[in-house]
């Protein structure tokens, strides 16, 4: 969406979330800003740049309570953990990003590329792994509230029943996961598409094997997939499987990053995205085509996005 990135490249690849969302206006980041140096205690000084350099990473990313903040409650916050921590993020500011991502996708006014992105089936349990879990209706619901204020809360609540899950915690790791993950994938496929590019969309759905980790119950989380296109985790730790899984998805990249087109040799074909045939890859031990994947779902994230303009 980068004007200044017209020419750069000749592909795109996104991992784990789309970028139509909402963004901060510079005006909104400006006055946010203000408002941390002061949470730094650099708010007074007028090397405020040089201060912050000489404040702790720990303090900069997780210890920055917003005013008002429950201490850690269960659930922790969207993303983030118990206490809403600040955001660091693209910012709409008029020259690197003209518009808000979504307009100038609308608008075709994006870089003339294929398009390859996707997301993970459980998105959501990693960003709860250090948080007291939701045990309870109340608990699950008083978190949606947390994060999202009472009107939408009500709304997501009805889209994902605690009934519907094994548990409240399960409840709230999938909010997490399809709400900033799964389904705006989604909103930029179908607006990429729009705009006339060749849109290739994904779903990877093998839970992360590293034997550390076994014990989290992370399934196929944030990242998950990452160890698999770069090969990065070796015999020694995974089964044939999973190796074999890891070389598919590199070969699908490799041949995206030359042609543009992820599909060739032997392997199954990936269906071209489009607003109408919302079709994806399933990569999984043994690798399927979903249609509609978790679409009414989607189709509500969707109107909550459209609510934040």
């Amino acid at each position: 969406v980068s004007e200044g990135s017209r020419g750069l490249f000749d592909r795109a690849l996104g991992q784990s979330g789309g970028c139509t969302t909402a963004l901060r206006t510079r005006s909104e980041a400006e006055a946010e800003a203000d408002v941390f140096a002061e949470a730094m205690g650099c708010g007074d000084t007028t090397e405020v740049a040089t201060c912050l350099r000489a404040v702790p990473v720990a303090d900069l990313l997780m210890e920055a309570p917003v005013d008002g903040a429950i201490e850690d409650p269960p659930g922790g916050d969207f993303y983030s953990g118990g206490t809403p921590r600040w955001q660091f993020q693209a910012v709409v500011d008029g020259l690197v990003i003209a518009d808000q991502p979504r307009t100038l996708f609308d608008e075709g006014d994006v870089a003339d590329v294929p398009y390859l992105l996707g997301s993970n089936s459980d998105e959501g349990t990693l960003f709860h792994v250090l948080q007291g879990e939701v045990e309870t209706e109340g608990e699950y619901l008083d978190a949606l509230e947390r994060r999202f204020g009472e009107t939408v809360a009500a709304q997501v609540a009805e889209a994902y029943p605690v009934t519907d899950f094994d548990s409240p915690q399960d409840a709230l790791e999938r909010v997490t996961g399809d709400g900033g993950l799964v389904c705006s994938v989604r909103d930029t496929a179908k607006r990429a598409a729009a705009a006339g590019l060749d849109v290739f969309v994904y779903n990877f759905n093998r839970p992360i094997p590293i034997p550390a980790l076994a014990g989290l119950d992370l399934r196929a989380t944030h990242g998950a997939e990452i160890a698999y296109v770069f090969g990065s985790i070796g015999a020694d730790v995974i089964e044939a499987d999973d190796l074999a899984l890891g070389a598919t998805m590199q070969r699908y990249w490799g041949r995206f990053a030359t042609t543009g087109d992820p599909n060739g040799g032997n392997d199954l074909a990936w269906p071209m995205f489009s607003a109408d045939d919302d079709m994806r890859l399933n990569f999984d031990l043994t690798l399927s085509t979903v249609q509609d994947f978790r679409s009414d779902l989607c189709a509500f994230w969707e109107s909550v996005y459209d609510s934040e303009f």
